[in-house]
């Protein structure tokens, strides 16, 4: 389980990391800036998108970790007194 969260976090950061390296390349920084000169930030929605995504899936799977290392509830018509 921990393997897995390891990879999420790291393909959120390695997402973030190519959309940078992204719009510095030749080909891209004059269509992103085209794009700040009109007011929208295409680049940074796609990014946000999948990063967004993959950060509810991490967020989801560290709740299930923590919830499954819980004591387990008291059987069914336990006094809790």
């Amino acid at each position: 389980m921990r393997e897995t969260h390891r990879r999420l976090r790291a393909a959120n950061l390695s997402l973030a990391a190519l959309d940078h390296a992204l719009v510095a390349t030749p080909g891209i920084v004059g269509w992103y800036k085209r794009n700040l000169d009109r007011g929208i930030n295409v680049a940074r929605w796609l990014e946000y998108s999948l990063s967004a995504s993959l950060m509810i899936v991490l967020i989801e799977r560290l709740g299930f970790a923590q919830e499954s290392q819980a004591s387990p509830p008291p059987p069914a018509g336990a006094d809790s007194s």
